[in-house]
């Protein structure tokens, strides 16, 4: 049943990032919405690395986005349930947030302050 979710949340998280977005922005957001996860399940990101099997100095980078620095799928699968989940709803989340400003944009919709 787990991999039925897995499968599900990687196609619904690949149909909403689009074909025009880079890798580079997909690990920014991926790392953000870990991150995101992380910090409201008061989960240290030591013992997430640790779970993980990374140094906290890699995940760290892996969390900024930074180039040569991609999280992998399989060692987030190595997380607790809960946050995996979570984990994917904040980076649909985080993805739909920015489309809804990719459209206020391109129809000039924004107002300024």
């Amino acid at each position: 049943m787990l991999t039925v979710i897995w499968i599900l949340n990687v196609l619904a998280f690949v149909a909403m990032m689009g074909a025009t977005v880079n890798t580079q922005d997909i690990n920014r957001l991926l790392g953000r919405a870990l991150l995101d996860v992380l910090n409201a399940n008061h989960l240290a990101v030591k013992v997430a690395a640790d779970i993980m099997g990374l140094d906290e100095s890699s995940l760290r980078k892996q969390l900024r986005g930074e180039a040569g620095h991609e999280l992998r799928i399989v060692r987030i699968h190595r997380l607790p349930i809960d946050i995996y989940t979570d984990f994917w709803a904040r980076a649909l989340y985080l993805r739909g947030q920015q489309t809804v400003g990719e459209v206020v944009d391109s129809f000039g919709l924004r107002r300024e302050a």
